[in-house]
């Protein structure tokens, strides 16, 4: 079933107009969970005025991590129903989109974020939320699922539920003006990441692949260009990023996600960065087995042109390692991950609830052998 109830509004300089819509729903009090990074900067200055414009009351929570843990998302969660907030307005990268859907929940329901791992535990509707992506790669506007990262037990939690489908997610490309050439280049990795994933996933659709093999298209046509500033593509990028998590909203991930998630729960890595470093070592572990989809780019997206499924799928890999070496993605050495951790990664990526996904089984002995590889 093709469900996607989240309303998409593209266009650069949408921030502007964005108290008019939410004012137009009646919603009188929004808690804005904003990048700590990009608080004080003008795309959200420009946001908060066109707020105040259309009479709308704000709070801001700003106060979380790269990687967005749970006590985070606790707090957040208290201030949206102290300030009894009727809506959420989550302004950045995955991080805030995610900590935006917690916050949600927790404004309507009881406990703390951990009592709703797992799939649509919570018994009320979270609050309304208003999703802004400030970087290309997430595609956390266009999914049902918030990923937060638990210090104590060194893991990533994932929250999942139609709830928590943004109920809209607000394009406005001028925000990746601001945003460096390096993550750009991460976070666009990490929807390139989205989009090969959910082709290659047991639970693809045909639905979800022309998304996937679309949003591939586009990344590789724009990104290393949407890094030179390029606002056309950066536009194109953005759009490209949403098309990629609708397409794993539709399908899932796999054993990038899995062990990108397991490292990030142990180190603070960006989990764009992780994706594009794991992307092509896992595609290559994979063998034969995604042969016949990644065949797919390989014939039509990423310059691929053998009518040999094999043959084809070799050629989407050395695109994107060409991709990766373009982009400078720096190598696996600089995560700085102790070797004396690979098995207790190995274990979480094999716990994780995307592993069941993989085209190939993929056990503790598999997630060992690339991360020895790599190291």
């Amino acid at each position: 079933m093709f469900v996607f109830p989240t309303s998409i509004i593209s266009a650069r300089g949408t921030r502007h107009r964005l108290g008019s819509l939410i004012a137009a729903r009646g919603w009188s009090k929004v808690l804005m969970v904003v990048d700590p990074g990009i608080v004080g900067g003008d795309f959200v200055q420009d946001i908060i005025a066109s707020l105040l414009k259309s009479s709308i009351e704000t709070d801001i929570f700003d106060a979380f991590e790269s990687n967005p843990r749970v006590d985070s998302a606790n707090e957040a969660g208290r201030m949206a129903a102290d300030f009894s907030a009727s809506a959420i307005l989550a302004v950045g990268g995955g991080s805030a989109l995610d900590l935006g859907k917690a916050a949600a929940i927790l404004a309507t329901n009881a406990g703390t974020i951990l009592d709703y791992i797992g799939d649509s535990k919570f018994a009320h509707d979270p609050l309304p939320l208003y999703a802004i992506p400030t970087t290309c790669g997430s595609g956390s506007e266009a999914s049902r699922v918030a990923v937060l990262s638990d210090p104590v037990a060194k893991s990533k939690v994932t929250i999942k539920g139609d709830g928590l489908f943004p109920d809209y997610a607000i394009m406005d490309a001028d925000a990746l003006s601001t945003l460096p050439p390096n993550l750009i280049a991460w976070t666009g990795m990490d929807a390139l990441t989205h989009a090969v994933e959910a082709l290659i996933a047991r639970p693809a659709t045909p639905q979800s692949d022309e998304l996937a093999i679309q949003a591939s298209r586009i990344i590789r046509d724009h990104l290393v260009t949407a890094t030179k500033d390029d606002g056309q593509a950066q536009e194109k990028l953005m759009a490209a990023s949403t098309m990629a998590g609708q397409a794993f909203t539709l399908s899932d991930v796999g054993a990038v996600h899995c062990l990108s998630e397991s490292l990030g729960g142990f180190i603070d890595c960006p989990h764009g960065l992780t994706n594009a470093i794991l992307l092509a070592p896992v595609l290559q572990y994979y063998g034969e087995v995604v042969a016949p989809k990644l065949a797919l780019l390989g014939k039509d997206t990423l310059g691929g042109t053998s009518i040999d499924p094999a043959v084809a799928a070799r050629s989407v890999i050395r695109a994107i390692e060409n991709l990766i070496r373009t982009l400078e993605i720096p190598p696996f050495s600089t995560l700085k991950v102790p070797s004396t951790k690979f098995e207790a990664i190995a274990e979480m990526a094999v716990a994780n609830g995307s592993n069941s996904s993989n085209q190939k089984t993929m056990e503790v002995q598999d997630y060992l052998a690339i991360l020895n590889q790599l190291s």
